[in-house]
């Protein structure tokens, strides 16, 4: 393929993103109670796993760390109970400055724009 025609079907690719890979960062204390994510546990933990560019929302999943298995998600720990929250989805425009700035200090300089 001729690199014109990389470049052209490579910008067509960059354009139709709907997602990042996922991501797992860990959103700082200070973020978490400030979007009024509820943790189970004090320790448990929240991550940006992943940005979705199609519906312009950032997944949150949460975290315990279960004594047998380490670190799992509240949706496959036996600890946590059925009925806690285990995502939250933020739209892009009730993105707090706090937490746009720690993901976009750590995100691919390629989605700064979708962002």
């Amino acid at each position: 393929m001729g690199n014109k025609l990389r470049k052209i079907v490579r910008g067509v690719l960059m354009e139709s993103l709907t997602e990042t890979e996922p991501l797992w960062l860990k959103v700082p204390d200070g973020v978490v109670n400030e979007l009024g994510i509820e943790l189970y546990n004090g320790s448990d933990e929240a991550y940006v796993v992943e940005i979705h560019f199609d519906t312009k929302e950032i997944l949150i999943q949460l975290y315990t760390d279960e004594f047998q298995h380490g670190l799992i998600s509240y949706g496959e720990s036996e600890e946590i109970p059925n009925d806690v929250k285990e995502y939250y989805s933020i739209p892009f425009g009730d993105i707090p400055k706090s937490l746009k700035g720690f993901i976009l200090r750590r995100l691919d300089h390629r989605y700064h724009k979708y962002l």
